[in-house]
């Protein structure tokens, strides 16, 4: 934050002071909540350095400014739909990332799109367990809407334009509904009237509309939360913050281990858990999830009894220390070994990568992911990438 002296001398002459000391308590309150000052959508714009009128357009849903594709799901047929933003709302998606969304808080059981924490972190605290019960959410992402972004928004110290706007931004809406979206999303109410059918620029416009049903032009539906955009993830976390907490003492109340990893879900015990203990923890964790409009992907929930490998997120956690999966170690083999015997660039045209570099930081991070894991067999595949690929920056600096 500016000092106010110097806000103060450089504001221009004639401008009311009253104004001079409202954006001035403003700043400061909201600094002390932890997030950079938006005193308006100007003033976001300048900071982020992006155009204003096109921030105006992405607020007032005249545009669509996002490249959607999608990627193959690692188990069954479908896909997974990406909405990747154009290059001036990624600028200003990150600057919101780094200057709002990764100040407030994160429940401690979260791993994912957090600063510090990790994968191998999450497993890690799930060691000598014996026992586990694994969920994954359903659209875990688009579940998530501009309504609640507003929500979440509300201890910032922003105003109500401003976390209308923010909630915009981070956001997508789409015009006709799409048959991946989470069924929430299907309504459109019209708005009716001129004033209706753009949108609101003063807090008294905002008043005049219910949130459940935002007004812009072309109707009311909700904005979804982008799978690809760089404040997507962070922003889930804070919307998850609830959910953590419940999941966190349902826990806690039987003696198990809770964490979550963006959509994956894991409760673990180290003492006999019965089979009719472990569907009632089910029942009830899928209850928790529903309660927070999440719903449970019931094709990937699974109890992992004693006896049996137990694996989260890629690592083996049934011992003392963590073990990178047999199934992670089988696809660096694999990649290792098509790169030794074709070349680089043969092998990322055979395996579908879009290209060598793409392919070769793909196995690159799968190979640094392993060493977070288990750094001594780490080591051996950074030796045989360093031989195959000469000149790459491998070794995790």
């Amino acid at each position: 934050m500016e000092s106010p002296h110097l806000y103060r001398s450089k504001a221009p002459i004639g401008l009311d002071p009253a104004v001079i000391e409202r954006a001035i308590r403003l700043s400061t309150t909201q600094s002390a909540n932890g997030v950079q000052p938006i005193l308006t959508l100007k003033h976001l714009a300048n900071q982020a350095g992006v155009g204003f009128v096109f921030l105006e357009r992405v607020c007032d849903r005249s545009i669509d400014p996002y490249v959607i594709y999608g990627v193959r799901k690692r188990v069954g047929s479908s896909r997974r739909m990406i909405a990747a933003p154009e290059e001036q709302l990624r600028v200003v998606q990150r600057w919101l990332l780094d200057h709002v969304f990764t100040n407030m808080h994160v429940h401690s059981s979260a791993f994912a799109y957090v600063k510090g924490r990790s994968a191998p972190m999450a497993a890690r605290l799930h060691l000598g367990a014996n026992w586990m019960l694994k969920l994954d959410v359903r659209n875990f992402f688009h579940a998530f809407d501009e309504r609640q972004v507003y929500d979440v928004l509300a201890g910032t110290g922003y105003s109500d334009l401003v976390r209308l706007q923010v909630a915009r931004i981070s956001t997508r809406h789409v015009r006709e509904y799409l048959p991946w979206l989470p069924e929430k999303y299907r309504e459109s109410r019209s708005q009716e009237g001129a004033s209706a059918a753009r949108f609101a620029h003063t807090a008294a416009e905002i008043d005049a509309f219910e949130l459940t049903a935002l007004p812009h032009d072309g109707g009311s539906r909700l904005g979804y939360l982008p799978q690809g955009a760089p404040s997507s993830g962070a922003i889930s976390n804070l919307l998850s913050r609830e959910l953590d907490r419940d999941l966190a003492e349902l826990g806690i109340s039987r003696g198990l281990v809770y964490t979550r990893y963006a959509d994956d879900i894991a409760l673990s015990a180290s003492t006999p858990f019965s089979r009719k203990e472990a569907e009632a923890l089910m029942h009830d964790a899928s209850r928790a999830l529903r309660k927070h409009g999440l719903e449970p992907n019931h094709t990937k929930t699974r109890i992992v009894r004693p006896g049996l490998p137990i694996e989260l997120l890629g690592v083996r956690v049934d011992g003392e220390y963590t073990r990178v999966s047999r199934r992670v170690r089988e696809k660096i083999e694999f990649h290792i070994r098509a790169i030794e015997k074709f070349g680089l660039a043969a092998h990322a045209a055979h395996a579908g990568f879009g290209d060598a570099i793409g392919c070769a930081n793909h196995v690159i991070g799968l190979v640094r992911y392993a060493h977070d894991v288990e750094p001594q067999r780490a080591g051996a595949y950074f030796a045989r990438i360093e031989r195959a690929i000469p000149g790459l920056q491998v070794r995790p600096l």
